[in-house]
């Protein structure tokens, strides 16, 4: 389960029905990329200073305006999110050096 917060309007979700094709690869697709190309629905935009609930399947993206955005997320994950953009847990030790960014840049979309 994912929580989120921010004290602006804007964070857009995903309402609706995405199909992932069997030959969906995650070392080799870019599952953002692909979400756009198969979105069957509406998006919608949070409200500020409220809290929203968003299990592992809701597609999510922050608004293109940030500028004094305070974005609080408290993930509950059976497994660590390995990517070295997020803040780091001090009481977690780092295992990993890549940069989640620049993978995930490099990947195609389906």
């Amino acid at each position: 389960q994912n929580f989120l917060w921010s004290n602006t309007g804007g964070t857009e979700f995903f309402n609706g029905v995405i199909e992932i094709p069997d030959s969906f690869d995650p070392m080799l697709h870019n599952i953002n990329k692909s979400a756009q190309l198969y979105q069957l629905g509406e998006n919608i935009v949070a409200k500020p200073y409220t809290v929203y609930r968003f299990d592992p399947y809701i597609f999510h993206k922050a608004p293109s305006a940030k500028a004094g955005r305070t974005f609080v997320r408290v993930s509950y994950v059976p497994i660590e999110i390995d990517d070295i953009n997020n803040t780091q847990n001090p009481l977690l030790p780092r295992h990993y050096t890549f940069n989640g960014v620049e993978f995930r840049n490099k990947l195609s979309s389906v």
